[in-house]
């Protein structure tokens, strides 16, 4: 029946997938093999983190783009994107990346990156090019609202992988970590609640809490799915 409704010709020119389909509905980390145009990969994440700038997946997979191509100039840009994005927040998580990256960064860059964490602000300003997020400002960003939650603004979650999400929308890469460990350790393995807590180890290379999270699983009887041990075995190199 298809061959009466498009000729072989018609087949053959059909047109690729474009990239921002391909890469919209990824939630592994690693995504360089996804489309093999790895510039509009990058244009791709650059532009949704611009209106995005805490959706931390993205800067993620954005950071792994640039790391698994050698893109290393473009790699500099998706570190000060993140560090703007999660200001005076996630010291872990942006010392984690910064230490996965370090072999990549000459020394004024570390140094620009080291003084910015251990300050928690952008101290001397330095424009990098590929930033998304960098508005010109020198010096940490004065918000001109601030929004303060109430002690009767409770919210409501429908389950907890949308309350983790939550807390990384804030930067709350610790606490939604935690909640996800508690979980899964009190509820039993949840293949969907496992696989957003292996997303936090493998982006933070938290290797020390991920070994006792797994000790903590077995030592339950709570059989480990093939993903977690994947992950398992190239936490080796973290």
């Amino acid at each position: 029946m298809l061959g009466n409704i498009f000729s072989e010709k018609e087949l053959e020119t059909l047109p690729e997938q474009p990239v921002s389909f391909l890469l919209a509905s990824q939630k592994q980390l690693r995504i360089s093999t996804v489309s093999k145009d790895t510039l509009k990969s990058w244009r791709y994440y650059s532009h949704h983190i611009s209106r995005f700038p805490l959706d931390l997946r993205a800067h993620a997979q954005r950071l792994f783009l640039a790391i698994d191509t050698d893109m290393n100039s473009l790699l500099v840009a998706a570190i000060q994107d993140l560090f703007i994005a999660l200001e005076d927040k996630g010291f872990t998580f942006k010392d984690s990346i910064l230490k996965l990256c370090r072999t990549k960064l000459d020394d004024e860059e570390i140094q620009h990156f080291e003084t910015w964490l251990a300050s928690n602000t952008r101290g001397q300003f330095k424009t990098i090019e590929g930033s998304v997020l960098d508005k010109g400002l020198p010096g940490p960003v004065e918000k001109l609202v601030i929004f303060e939650q109430t002690q009767t603004e409770q919210p409501h979650y429908s389950n907890v992988i949308e309350e983790a999400n939550a807390y990384l929308e804030y930067g709350q890469v610790e606490e939604a970590q935690a909640l996800l460990e508690e979980t899964l350790q009190v509820s039993g393995y949840d293949e969907d609640i496992a696989f957003e807590l292996l997303n936090i180890y493998q982006y933070t290379r938290d290797r020390a809490a991920f070994e006792a999270s797994t000790k903590q699983l077995l030592n339950a009887d709570i059989e480990l799915s093939d993903t977690w041990k994947q992950v398992q075995s190239e936490s080796q190199d973290w």
